[in-house]
């Protein structure tokens, strides 16, 4: 099951102004700047979220992954045993990185 989430959170503007986020697969949110919105899509693909802050209206492109197979890579790093490549230890290994994505307006993580 998909579940990349995207969270709308605004900086520089009144926390009382009423936010609208389409996340374009028909999903509508409402709530005020001041309290990130969030959405986890359930099906890959291509959307444009379209954002109303007020008198303001921003729209933004974002193509949603499968993560299944990340996550069952990342998952291998996480695991003691599986820190060893060739027969010493990796350094550095990405132990229980945050694959979290953020850009503009929108901050993007899988779960």
């Amino acid at each position: 099951m998909l579940k990349e989430v995207v969270e709308v959170k605004f900086n520089n503007i009144d926390g009382n102004t009423d936010i609208t986020v389409d996340f374009g697969d028909g999903t509508v949110k409402e709530g005020k700047a001041a309290t990130p919105i969030t959405y986890a899509y359930t099906q890959s693909g291509d959307y444009t979220l379209h954002v109303t802050a007020g008198q303001y209206e921003v729209q933004k492109r974002i193509r949603i992954y499968n993560l299944l197979a990340l996550t069952e890579a990342m998952k291998q790093f996480r695991e003691p045993d599986n820190k060893k490549s060739m027969g010493h230890d990796t350094p550095g290994a990405h132990v229980g990185q945050d694959c979290s994505r953020e850009f503009s307006l929108f901050r993007r993580r899988c779960h």
